[in-house]
């Protein structure tokens, strides 16, 4: 939208220079986009670009010191900034209502983003802040709705709710789910052994041991005085896996 400056000569000093200045940089400045927040409407996970509500109003001051309110259109095909680099990347889901923070290039993005990687390109447009040269960063949140469970001491990766979670601190990993499975590329999930049920069963199984009596050479041994000590059945891991 392009403000648009009426004089109303009728009963009014003729403006000075300034103040004709002073209102041309107001008028070119309202069309001059930087940043602001806004929310998901939909989201294209292959395309990574969503169509955004922005949550600012615009604002005009009037002749007569009062401000006009304008509402921002939706934004269509904004690109989301997902973490990457190096052949490493971090993705996720957005659904609508998500709070994304829009920034607004300098010049047209519309040849870079259909142009292979690499190369400098030139922009085809001359136009600058424009509400169509928007990119979405995940993640910006009001104070209010600050994340409850932020990692203090490491690197939190997981739910709001805390019903799933890798934690990472300088000496550790935690890993908290219902289920977990370790993919290696196999093509069948088995489930591994839990890590106390083992501890006593080996325990066990080396006493077992220490009390046969081994055959000597030439001899013969007779049957153990107890039975090996059976796998207990909690041994396997009813939440996690290895494939």
């Amino acid at each position: 939208m392009t403000a648009t400056i009426d004089y109303d000569v009728a009963g009014l000093a003729t403006p000075t220079m300034a103040e004709m200045l002073t209102e041309a940089i107001r008028g070119a400045m309202f069309d001059l986009h930087t940043g602001l927040p806004a929310a998901v409407v939909n989201y294209d996970p292959s395309a990574q670009s969503c169509t955004v509500r922005p949550l600012l109003r615009r604002a005009w001051r009037m002749d007569d010191g009062s401000v006009r309110l304008f509402d921002i259109p939706l934004i269509t095909h904004v690109p989301v900034v997902f973490p990457a680099g190096g052949g490493w990347s971090l993705t996720w889901p957005l659904v609508a209502g998500d709070v994304v923070y829009l920034a607004f290039a300098e010049r047209s993005l519309d040849s870079w983003l259909a142009s292979p990687p690499g190369p400098t390109v030139d922009p085809l447009d001359v136009r600058m802040h424009d509400l169509s040269d928007a990119v979405a960063i995940p993640g910006l949140r009001q104070r209010q709705a600050a994340l409850l469970n932020a990692g203090l001491s490491g690197i939190r990766l997981g739910r709001e709710d805390g019903t799933v979670e890798v934690s990472m601190t300088a000496g550790e990993i935690h890993i908290k789910a219902p289920l977990v499975v370790l993919d290696s590329g196999g093509s069948a999930d088995s489930p591994i052994p839990r890590g106390e049920p083992l501890r006593i069963w080996l325990e066990t199984l080396s006493v077992w041991l220490q009390a046969l009596v081994l055959p000597v050479s030439g001899g013969s041994a007779g049957p153990p005085l107890a039975p090996p000590p059976p796998l207990p059945a909690d041994l396997l891991s009813l939440t996690a896996k290895v494939k």
